[in-house]
């Protein structure tokens, strides 16, 4: 799969202090007369690069351009990451709902709802077999790195669509016909994942938190000045507790808790690339049977409340906070409802493959 780049340098700026190239966990920054640049081929998309620059001169590529040229076609809609609620401390979440409304956007939805879709997958899945070893891939630099550094991993990996490919899917199948797609969100590796052929006919382009300001400034748009407005339907139902970890298991209802063994939740890249490691070396041994746990729900980040694009200021804990309390504030939707919903949305397939991209190590 070939990547455009998502992270530029200012080669002029880089005093060739290496914190990039010690930082990067794919080896994907190398300096060429004195100056660091990016292997797009390696690359991850998990911003670490950006996150440990003492000079400041790493940027992920604007993505603003191309969320503007599908404003301006007149039928884009924006669906937003869970995270959101503690992306935005200063505004309550109904007025990040009103100030994306009033950008242009013909429908502002919940990614949350495709969290809600892919986790009937995953409950799915593990109660038809729960013997299969399983690994989560909502996380696209989790998934990219497994394609590209571990490929005896691939096997493993659910074969199911992220929750902002399936959101993207439902609405152009089904809620939304013939609109376009923007994601809003924390995570600068969404930029390579819509670069992937089973997930660009559903999601046409990635905004991050942090640009979403300057699309806001572009358009006349005043935030704090909104008054609360929701989000269009199929509101999701337990879907907002995805970016905190553990999230996707309390969703998909697997059996987790300290006294079982059949789930182990992975957050971090140094743990996911420790997990990453023994997994490869028990392929090896062909020791994989003697593993009683059947399901690594993985993330690269502490969740998704940690992702490279958040704002900063707040800790980890305060975010979780204000994920849980945006859930509790939500109207509940009735099972007959819910029913209702997922009734209209009968046969729509939220799986998928995932190929290799081999990368030396």
């Amino acid at each position: 799969m070939n990547i455009v780049p998502i992270v530029t340098i200012s080669s002029d700026r880089c005093k060739r202090c290496y914190s990039c190239v010690r930082g990067c966990p794919a080896k994907a920054i190398r300096v060429r007369e004195g100056r660091a640049e990016v292997i797009t081929e390696r690359c991850i998309g998990c911003g670490q690069c950006v996150r440990v620059c003492s000079q400041g001169v790493k940027r992920i590529t604007d993505n603003l351009p191309a969320v503007q040229a599908l404003l301006n076609q007149g039928n884009a809609v924006v669906m937003v990451a869970p995270s959101f609620p503690a992306a935005f401390p200063a505004l309550r979440p109904g007025q990040v709902v009103a100030a994306l409304r009033h950008s242009g956007f013909r429908g502002v939805y919940e990614v949350a709802f495709g969290a809600d879709l892919v986790s009937r997958e995953y409950h799915r899945i593990y109660s038809e077999d729960p013997e299969r070893m399983m690994i989560s891939t909502p996380c696209p630099a989790a998934v990219a790195y497994i394609q590209k550094f571990a490929v005896e991993l691939i096997p493993f990996l659910a074969p199911i669509m992220s929750p902002m490919a399936a959101m993207g899917k439902a609405l152009k199948k089904r809620l939304h016909p013939g609109c376009t797609t923007v994601f809003l969100g924390p995570c600068t590796a969404k930029v390579c994942e819509i670069q992937d052929p089973e997930v660009a006919p559903w999601v046409d382009a990635v905004m991050t938190f942090t640009e979403v300001f300057d699309l806001f400034s572009q358009r006349n748009v005043y935030p704090a000045e909104e008054s609360d407005e929701d989000f269009d339907p199929p509101h999701s139902r337990f879907g907002s507790i995805y970016p905190v970890a553990g999230g996707l298991v309390q969703v998909s209802n697997l059996p987790f808790g300290v006294d079982q063994n059949v789930v182990y939740p992975v957050v971090g890249r140094d743990e996911f690339i420790d997990l990453v490691d023994k997994l490869k070396q028990r392929i090896s041994n062909k020791t994989m049977h003697l593993l009683e746990t059947r399901f690594f729900d993985v993330l690269f980040c502490q969740g998704c409340i940690e992702g490279p694009a958040m704002p900063e200021g707040e800790s980890l804990v305060r975010r979780k906070e204000r994920i849980v309390d945006f859930l509790h504030s939500k109207k509940p939707v009735s099972q007959s409802e819910w029913d209702g919903i997922f009734s209209n949305l009968s046969g729509l397939e939220v799986s998928r493959s995932f190929k290799s991209d081999k990368q030396s190590n």
